[in-house]
């Protein structure tokens, strides 16, 4: 620690004996040349370094000859030194601009050459060819000059590019003499619309190459009624060949076309029998159909069917076994499926095919599966109008009555199902016509009317039996169709004579797809088909199930029943 000077100067006066104490305070208060002096005992020189450049620092400053210079384009866009490369010009005056190449023509007062200056033949510096762009006199009267003869000079010729003479009025017969041109309304335009009026001439083309066995020829000209040609492909043109004719030329074609089928398409209605079930290989479908019977015998008859979603199954997930026709117009088709294919649900469709031709085509519905239930007591009311007996259980509706006019009705409750495709199956059998008394008003039958109602009240689809004519001895029974209420004669007839009775039995299957509904209706003696067709409801409305019996005749004791009330009801 050091002490202050007027202090140290006191001590060390004349007369004085300084001590020992103050000659150590003395000699602390100075620095010995052997001490070492800190830096701020210097006065300013912290200051005086602060302001010195570190020497590491030196690295980033350049050395005089630029050796440790090493980001050179910083240094010479900092010095503005770029700006020489960007507009100096190379020797060989590469890396010019177009608008440089300008302002050097502009500089040397050089024009650019016209676009269709014409250049002869000639030879570059080294001796090489150079193709010109024009023809010198001597090689333009050695390649086009050519005499023509005296009778050529007037205005009937003209005189053609290799300098034949032709004569004026056959220009435009041939192409090959005619020139096509781009120039619109020069001769023909190519690339334009060209009517070609021929004012009821021959047009002939002649010389064509025979392309019948070289399959790439694939197409060929059409025309429409206004005379524009076009070309069409060869097979999407036969097939849509039926599109174009009327009725009676379609058949004709067919007749030709299949020598030993009738001149009409077969006309497949409907499905009477069969769907196709998932996880079920092998089906069997009846086909209720007109002209169906033509197939019998014949040759080259495919079948192709068509998935629900419009793509044809693979013919190595199915087959056609076998298919048999008879004569009630039904064609039976077995179905062979491989377990590995998986059914689509929807409708598939069923094409049979001769040779080219599709004679007719079905659809065929597909579930996952189906359930059998005997339709319970509980779903129907039943009205009795003076029958002796009229009783439903477990799917057997009886009926027996003496007095003519009774009746006895069953109805459904409430309205079928419109959520669920299903079938309502059953048969009808019994004494419809009784015995003749010796007079036609003696006669007695028991008929009925059951299927679909829309009302309830009456049977819209289904089916019906009654007599319909009377005499002495002598009582026809038939079997009806009912569609859209309508009711014709099946061709189903008994005949009663005096001592006889006689019965129709029928089996009776009702099918309700989407909004079709369909009746089959079956002899039950024989299981031959009567009648099948459809019904549409379109209008959405309700439908029931309902059977009406109904006496007449005398007080003869009459009784029928229905059996196997079942219905199939598919997912």
């Amino acid at each position: 620690m050091s002490t202050d000077k007027t202090i140290l100067k006191s001590w060390f006066v004349t007369g004085e004996k300084p001590t020992q104490d103050q000659f150590w305070a003395w000699m602390e208060s100075y620095y010995h040349k052997n001490d070492q002096l800190p830096m701020n005992a210097v006065y300013g020189l912290e200051n005086a370094l602060a302001n010195k450049a570190e020497a590491s620092s030196l690295q980033y400053f350049a050395i005089k000859d630029g050796s440790n210079i090493t980001n050179i384009e910083d240094w010479k866009d900092k010095l503005n030194i770029n700006q020489l490369d960007v507009k100096k010009a190379n020797k060989d005056a590469s890396g010019l601009s177009q608008d440089n190449i300008n302002a050097w023509k502009s500089v040397l007062n050089v024009g650019d050459l016209p676009e269709n200056i014409a250049t002869n033949d000639g030879e570059d510096d080294n001796g090489d060819t150079i193709s010109g762009t024009s023809y010198t006199k001597e090689q333009s009267d050695e390649k086009y000059y050519q005499k023509v003869a005296p009778q050529y000079f007037n205005s009937n010729y003209v005189l053609l590019a290799d300098g034949t003479p032709k004569a004026a009025g056959d220009l435009g017969k041939n192409i090959a003499n005619s020139s096509l041109t781009s120039i619109a309304g020069a001769g023909m335009t190519l690339g334009s619309a060209y009517t070609w009026n021929t004012a009821a001439q021959n047009f002939n083309i002649t010389g064509l190459v025979n392309k019948v066995n070289d399959s790439s020829f694939t197409n060929m000209l059409v025309q429409n009624n206004s005379g524009q040609v076009g070309y069409a492909n060869l097979s999407q043109l036969f097939m849509k060949l039926p599109e174009y004719m009327t009725v009676t030329q379609r058949n004709d074609w067919i007749s030709k076309m299949n020598v030993d089928i009738a001149n009409t398409y077969l006309q497949l209605i409907t499905v009477i029998d069969g769907n196709f079930i998932n996880g079920t290989q092998n089906h069997v479908i009846t086909i209720y159909g007109l002209n169906i019977n033509k197939l019998q015998g014949l040759d080259q008859v495919t079948m192709e069917l068509i998935g629900p979603d419009g793509n044809p199954v693979p013919d190595n997930m199915f087959d056609v076994t076998s298919y048999s026709v008879n004569s009630n117009s039904e064609l039976a088709v077995s179905f062979h499926f491989e377990p590995s294919y998986t059914f689509m649900t929807g409708e598939y469709t069923l094409k049979v095919i001769r040779k080219l031709i599709v004679l007719g085509e079905v659809g065929i519905i597909a579930y996952n599966n189906y359930n059998d239930q005997v339709i319970p007591e509980s779903e129907f009311t039943l009205t009795n109008n003076g029958l002796s007996q009229v009783t439903y259980s477990n799917g057997t509706f009886d009926v027996s009555g003496v007095t003519n006019g009774a009746t006895a009705i069953m109805k459904s409750i409430n309205p079928l199902s419109v959520n669920s495709d299903y079938d309502i199956m059953y048969s009808i059998s019994g004494a419809f016509v009784g015995l003749n008394w010796g007079a036609a008003n003696q006669n007695t039958a028991l008929g009925f009317q059951s299927g679909l109602s829309i009302n309830g009240t009456s049977v819209q689809v289904g089916a019906a039996a009654g007599a319909y004519e009377g005499g002495l001895g002598f009582l026809n029974s038939a079997a009806y169709r009912i569609m859209s209420g309508a009711t014709q004669i099946l061709g189903y007839t008994e005949n009663s004579t005096s001592g006889q009775q006689k019965s129709i039995s029928l089996k009776v299957v009702l099918q309700k797809r989407g909004n079709r509904y369909k009746v089959i209706i079956y002899k039950l003696e024989d299981n031959s088909l009567l009648y099948a067709g459809t019904f549409n409801n379109t209008t959405g409305e309700p439908i029931y199930f309902y059977t009406n019996f109904v006496k007449s005749g005398n007080n003869s004791y009459l009784s029928t029943n229905m059996t196997g009330l079942t219905r199939r009801t598919y997912s």
